[in-house]
């Protein structure tokens, strides 16, 4: 099997994935690549993307532990509606690169006449506008001391470890021990100290329902 030789090998496995498909009955509206692809003119758009989300969902963790994955195709459908936004956020992407330790590579290629295409340029400006108040938390900085968790990432640089909560699932938050007394532990965008409990267990940190972010809550503790 792929995954477990090239774990015995020690080589990354990564995998490409196609949105568009010339064969599954409901990708309907057929793109402009599959007007003779021979299959019905009828299909439920959103039950197509039902079943590549569990696709998706079944290469990434059913293989072990993957290097990355690339995606393609969804420009046969340009205005189509693609539920991107629950495959993935470029911002929560580019903050789990930074907190799983590796390099976060964006795929922008210029147009025949130079420029780059619209849709990149207002991706580059959302990404660039979110770096411009929170970078801090990003440049320069190594994988944080606390595994990657289902809540989110962590990134440390010199005593501060800052903790990124891409989906805060209630409203208290327990971080794994790791080893560093904890000075304090504030908001990120505002320096508002947040109250919290250090023990064997782990640190608890009450999170008010009003800084929560929908991209990223960044907490910064100080050891």
């Amino acid at each position: 099997m792929l995954a477990e030789e090239c774990k015995k090998e020690g080589i990354k496995l990564f995998f490409y994935h196609s949105h568009l498909d010339w064969f599954q009955e409901n990708y309907f509206p057929r793109g402009n690549t599959g007007q003779i692809a021979g299959r019905p003119a009828s299909g439920d758009w959103y039950k197509y993307l039902d079943f590549m989300d569990g696709q998706l969902t079944e290469l990434l963790t059913s293989y072990g532990e993957i290097g990355g994955i690339w995606f393609d195709g969804h420009w046969d459908k340009k205005d189509a509606d693609w539920r991107l936004g629950k495959t993935y956020n470029l911002i929560q992407y580019l903050v789990k690169a930074a907190g799983y330790n590796s390099n976060f590579l964006l795929n922008v290629g210029p147009m025949p006449d130079g420029k780059i295409q619209p849709e990149f340029v207002n991706t580059l400006k959302e990404i660039g506008k979110w770096m411009e108040k929170n970078g801090e938390t990003i440049y320069g900085t190594r994988g944080g001391p606390v595994s990657p968790r289902t809540w989110g990432v962590t990134t440390h640089k010199a005593n501060k470890v800052f903790v990124h909560i891409l989906n805060a699932e209630d409203l208290n938050l327990l971080i794994p021990d790791f080893g560093k007394k904890v000075k304090n532990i504030t908001q990120f965008n505002t320096g508002v100290k947040l109250k919290f409990k250090q023990d064997a267990f782990g640190i608890a940190v009450s999170l008010p329902k009003e800084i929560i972010d929908e991209t990223d809550t960044i907490l910064v503790i100080e050891i």
